[in-house]
């Protein structure tokens, strides 16, 4: 009977089951669900903040010169008595944030051992492998939060020989060549190896081979005067050193066998070869498709201000809550000014297009839109011009050009 393509006879010997699929299994990339964005009316109203008196401008500005400046320890040095306020200006800015919670899905190859007694194969034989798009597959940190889940794709399994170790499930062990062993580094395998007392010369230590010595006087301890020569005690007038035999002794290393020189190696137990780590052992990988999804947010801001205050300080103010809206999809917001309308419905449609394709979807989305009261005051100080910003509900000072010495943080 003739053998059906892609697919393998059985091999006993590897645990190998008969029929089991050598050929890959593609997963259909049909596209997401369609995504809709609502279209509705928000008439909203605009918030103008409250203006400062004079007084309570000055208490602001009179708290930042008296705090600490945090991130350089310098305080502003005090300018009460010099300044005076030409111009003074009150004005709402709009802090807009449409923002996008997105899933986007790949597929790819992983395999792992094929263990055939503890490792199921579930092949394109138990059925057709799902879609991409078909999985049911929900954040399981919630919305709003990026995280990334990794899932195996029904019905892709199929094997191949382990390229590693080329289905023999072992490779040689690089630490001993393949040998089993190692030969002692103190011996080089010769089982034995210079004396230490002669280094090798096997002439005797003391009296270096010549059999006599200066003679001590037993009282001192000191050569006697004048010289007197005796016969070397250590080695008793031979002249050779009686702690190895031409120079050499057995070796004593840890792990060197007397009579072989050589040290069992630890890495393969002296089998030369260790399991593939590949494989384990196995001969065989079980490749199959695993489905990626990854959730991110994604956030596009806009700042609509009449003041010369920078968008970063008004982003981080705190401001009065207009709209602060999630859902599946957000209508664009209608009614308001006409730049927040129009960067609304800019950021809807361009989050559409950018965040929604054959590999992705917006799974949610939200945005939000606050009202900062923003006070502009304009200085002289000593002839120079100099301005300053109150920001946001907890009036946060910014004074970049301060007119005296000292830190130009942020202080509240």
């Amino acid at each position: 009977m003739a053998q059906m393509p892609g697919f393998s006879p059985g091999n006993p010997a590897y645990g190998l089951p008969a029929g089991a699929p050598t050929v890959r299994i593609e997963v259909d990339m049909k596209p997401p669900p369609a995504f809709v964005i609502p279209q509705g009316n928000a008439n909203l109203s605009q918030f103008a903040p409250p203006q400062m008196s004079e007084n309570e401008v000055r208490n602001a500005i009179r708290r930042w010169q008296q705090s600490d400046a945090g991130c350089c320890g310098k305080k502003p040095e005090p300018v009460e008595a010099g300044w005076k306020m030409e111009k003074y200006q009150c004005s709402p800015a709009y802090n807009y944030t449409f923002s996008s919670f997105v899933e986007v899905r790949s597929i790819s190859e992983d395999k792992l051992p094929f263990d055939p007694m503890n490792s199921p194969l579930d092949s394109h034989m138990n059925g057709l492998p799902p879609a991409m798009w078909d999985f049911e597959v929900h954040p399981e940190k919630g919305y709003f939060v990026e995280n990334k889940q990794e899932y195996t794709v029904p019905h892709t399994d199929y094997l191949l020989k382990c390229e590693t170790c080329e289905a023999i499930g072992s490779l040689k062990c690089t630490r001993c060549d393949g040998k089993g062993y190692d030969f002692c580094k103190r011996c080089n395998g010769d089982c034995k190896h210079d004396c230490k007392k002669c280094l090798g010369t096997s002439k005797c230590g003391k009296c270096k081979g010549t059999r006599m010595v200066n003679k001590v006087d037993p009282f001192t301890g000191m050569p006697m005067f004048p010289a007197e020569k005796e016969n070397c005690g250590q080695c008793g007038g031979s002249g050779v050193c009686d702690g190895c035999v031409k120079g050499r002794v057995v070796c004593e290393a840890e792990g060197c066998a007397v009579g072989r020189g050589k040290i069992a190696c630890k890495k393969c137990e002296e089998k030369g070869r260790i399991t593939c780590e590949s494989c384990q052992g196995f001969c065989w990988m079980k490749h199959f498709q695993k489905l990626t999804v990854r959730y991110s947010i994604k956030e596009d801001k806009y700042t609509q201000t009449s003041s010369n205050c920078k968008s970063s300080y008004l982003q981080r103010a705190r401001g009065d809550t207009i709209l602060n809206h999630e859902d599946f999809a957000v209508a664009p917001v209608v009614g308001f000014t006409q730049q927040v309308d129009q960067q609304s419905r800019y950021m809807a449609d361009e989050h559409s297009k950018k965040h929604h394709g054959s590999d992705r979807r917006i799974l949610r989305q939200k945005h939000c839109l606050d009202a900062t009261p923003v006070h502009e005051v304009q200085c002289r100080h000593q002839g120079k011009s100099w301005s300053f910003f109150i920001v946001g509900l907890n009036q946060r000072v910014h004074a970049d050009s301060y007119p005296a010495q000292g830190c130009a943080c942020t202080i509240m």
